[in-house]
């Protein structure tokens, strides 16, 4: 049965070589309905290797319970965000992708302390890196003449999220120091805050506003996903 799991995540992941690329297709140079419809395809394909490798691994404990909500909350965000000509339920999207990575910072932490018990969730390096992250993302917008307006507290909240995310990610992958969380746990981590943060320089700046800087956010956010949701066969 195993082999009906890795053909399932294989046909999922060659699926989305070919997805993918039509998304982006469809979506340039704006967003549109037939490209909502291909973009939900992709986030069923990353749904579809978390459940194989959920199945594959037998891992139903808290760490795949939790990771899968956060795939979960990534399948509303995709949905709700790229809702044409509707401002605020696109900021709902926003939300769910915050809630996400509050999974993901939760399901690395129990993980981490289950293993060490004494780490603690507010350490130094949680706390240093996400404030230094966001001082310099906001010091190369401002450079850049990247302007927020009234999103600007928001993106700072979303901003400390995110790296915080890829800080719990990196406490929990040198502490396993296995080659296979690395690649699934951290890369993934650090692909997420790749897409996000060009995001929103793709959505606040007109000279980000480029087909290869949507290619970047888009691929890295696919391969992001796919990679945490793999990451449940090797956190146990």
């Amino acid at each position: 049965m195993k082999y009906v799991y890795i053909a399932l995540y294989a046909a999922a992941v060659i699926a989305l070589f070919f997805l993918v690329p039509k998304f982006l297709e469809y979506s340039w140079p704006e967003k549109c309905w037939k490209s909502l419809k291909v973009k939900m395809a992709c986030a069923a394909m990353f749904i579809i290797t978390a459940v194989c490798c959920i199945l594959y691994s037998g891992n139903f404990g808290l760490y795949a319970k939790l990771m899968f909500i956060g795939l979960l909350c990534g399948v509303l965000g995709d949905l709700l965000i790229h809702v044409p000509e509707h401002g605020i339920i696109n900021v709902l999207g926003g939300v769910a992708f915050f809630v996400g990575h509050i999974f993901y910072i939760i399901a690395f932490y129990r993980e981490l302390s289950a293993r060490a018990p004494g780490e603690k969730f507010f350490a130094l390096p949680s706390v240093i890196a996400p404030v230094a992250f966001t001082a310099c993302y906001f010091g190369f917008a401002f450079l850049n003449k990247v302007r927020y307006g009234k999103l600007t507290v928001p993106v700072i909240l979303y901003a400390l999220m995110i790296s915080s995310m890829l800080t719990m990610a990196a406490r929990l992958s040198i502490h396993i120091m296995q080659i296979p969380v690395f690649v699934t746990v951290l890369l993934g981590a650090a692909l997420f805050i790749t897409s996000d943060s060009t995001l929103a320089l793709f959505m606040f700046a007109e000279k980000f506003k480029t087909k290869p800087v949507k290619n970047l956010y888009i691929i890295t956010y696919f391969t992001a996903q796919v990679l945490l949701g793999t990451s449940i066969i090797f956190v146990k």
